[in-house]
């Protein structure tokens, strides 16, 4: 039986009464898959910001919240930040209103202005890095304050990648 994929979740305050989950199976497929060292990378820098967990933790999450979260569809219709690694679908938790486990604002509108340009691990490691139309603050640290000002970060951003 192969073991269960590392998992940031029981790490951070707000989940520590969750287990490590199996990972989930199908949805991975669809997603563009991070390398081991992407992931490495990934799974510190978002550590911060709650950090990253399994489609099977999220869904695990959303349950003792009263609200399942239809992650796998989401996943594959773009709307949420999500990327492989080792067959299993990643996704990071800043995303997330974590009291109901709803979407926050602002993300299904980035992801519609980024997910043409970037693949999902670049859009994932979009969130984390400086940029300059937020005042060299990241995406992660500015989407709770001002979802409207990342959006339009994310619309900038479109149109230079897309020349």
């Amino acid at each position: 039986m192969p073991s269960p994929l590392p998992s940031t979740v029981d790490r951070h305050p707000a989940h520590a009464a969750l287990h490590l989950v199996p990972a989930a199976t199908s949805p991975a497929q669809l997603l563009d898959e991070a390398d081991d060292a992407e992931f490495i990378e990934l799974l510190g820098r978002f550590r911060d910001s709650g950090g990253l967990a399994n489609l099977a933790e999220v869904a695990s999450i959303a349950a003792t919240r009263g609200r399942p979260v239809a992650t796998a569809s989401a996943m594959a219709a773009r709307a949420l930040v999500a990327f492989a690694w080792q067959g299993a679908g990643w996704l990071p938790l800043f995303q997330f209103n974590l009291a109901d486990m709803t979407p926050k604002p602002g993300i299904h509108d980035v992801l519609g202005e980024l997910s043409r340009v970037f693949d999902r691990v670049t859009l994932s490691r979009w969130f984390l890095q400086s940029n300059c139309s937020l005042r060299g603050r990241s995406p992660v640290q500015v989407i709770d304050v001002s979802p409207d000002d990342v959006v339009a970060a994310a619309r900038l951003d479109r149109f230079v990648a897309a020349g």
